[in-house]
C-alpha cells in the first residue's frame, strides 16, 4: 500500500486493524499516515514500514484507541517523522526497536495520552531528536534503553530522552545516555507536570565522543522549567571523569528553572 502526501492509508473507527509481518506500507512526505485508529486497537507485526518525512506512521485516537507494536520488529525515522502517535486518551504501547538516519524524529508522541516504551530507542544519529514526548496531561513510562545525540539549539531542535509539557508526567525506569552537546535526558515544563527518574532509572551523560571538532559545551540529565515537578531516586552520573578534558564543559545533573521545584 503507496499513502500519498496528506492522505491516509487505513482509517478504521472501532475495531481491531492488524498490520501483518511482510505488509507494503510506503507513506509519503508532508503529513500522511499510515494506519489511523479511533477508538479503534492497531497492531504492529511489522518492521521497516516507509514513514516519508514529516509524516506519522501510526496514530490513534480516544480512550479505547490503542496501539502495540510487537518485540522484534524495528523501525528507522529519517526525518521530522513520528512512529506512533496517540492523543485523546488513547495508549502507546510500544515494542519495536527504533532507530533515527536524521533529525527532528520522535519516536513516541503522546498529546493527552499514555505512552508505555519497552523498547530500544536508539535516536543519537542526528540532530534535535526526542525519545518519548508527552504533552497536555497523560503519562509516559520508560522501560528500555534511550540514547539521544546532539542538539541544535539556535534551530530550537533539541535532542531529549523523555520530554514532559503542560501536565503530563514522565516516569524513568531504564537508562537514558546522552551523547551529544546540549542533550537532555528527561525535560518538563510547565505547572502540573511531573518529571521523574524512579529507583530502576539511570541518566548518564556521556562525552566519551567529544573532540576539537565535537565540542560537548553542555549536557543536562534533567531540565525542569516553567513550574514542573522533577523527582530523582534513581542515578544521574557521567560515564567517566572529564577533569581536564578541554573538549568537555558543563555537565549539569539538573537545572530547575522558573518556579519549578526539585
Amino acid at each position: 500500500m503507496s499513502v500519498g502526501s496528506g492522505g491516509t492509508g487505513v482509517y478504521k473507527d472501532g475495531g481491531i486493524v492488524n498490520v501483518n509481518n511482510g505488509t507494503t506500507l510506503n507513506i509519503a512526505p508532508n503529513n500522511a499516515i499510515g494506519v489511523f485508529g479511533v477508538d479503534a486497537t492497531v497492531n504492529n507485526y511489522h518492521s521497516e514500514i516507509g514513514i516519508g518525512n514529516s509524516s506519522i506512521g501510526f496514530a490513534v485516537k480516544g480512550t479505547s484507541g490503542v496501539f502495540n507494536s510487537v518485540a522484534g520488529t524495528t523501525q528507522t525515522l529519517g526525518e521530522d517523522t513520528i512512529y506512533a502517535y496517540s492523543r485523546e486518551g488513547a495508549t502507546i504501547n510500544n515494542n519495536t526497536i527504533i532507530t533515527s538516519s536524521g533529525n527532528a524524529n520522535v519516536a513516541l508522541y503522546g498529546d493527552g495520552s499514555n505512552v508505555n516504551n519497552n523498547a530500544v530507542l536508539n535516536l543519537q544519529s542526528g540532530i534535535g531528536n526526542v525519545g518519548i514526548l508527552n504533552i497536555n496531561g497523560g503519562t509516559g513510562i520508560n522501560n528500555a534503553p534511550i540514547t539521544i545525540g546532539k542538539s541544535n539549539s539556535s534551530a530550537d531542535l533539541y535532542s531529549i530522552g523523555m520530554a514532559a509539557k503542560d501536565g503530563a508526567q514522565i516516569y524513568n525506569n531504564s537508562t537514558i545516555t546522552v551523547t551529544g552537546n546540549k542533550g537532555i535526558g528527561m525535560y518538563g515544563a510547565g505547572a502540573g507536570t511531573v518529571v521523574e527518574n524512579r529507583a530502576a532509572g539511570r541518566i548518564v551523560l556521556d562525552a566519551s565522543g567529544a573532540s576539537s571538532s565535537n565540542r560537548i559545551e553542555q549536557m543536562t540529565g534533567m531540565f525542569l522549567d516553567d513550574g514542573a515537578l522533577g523527582r530523582n531516586y534513581g542515578d544521574i552520573i557521567t560515564a567517566g571523569n572529564y577533569a581536564g578534558n578541554s573538549h568537555v564543559n558543563g555537565m549539569i545533573g539538573v537545572v530547575v528553572n522558573n518556579r519549578s521545584t526539585f
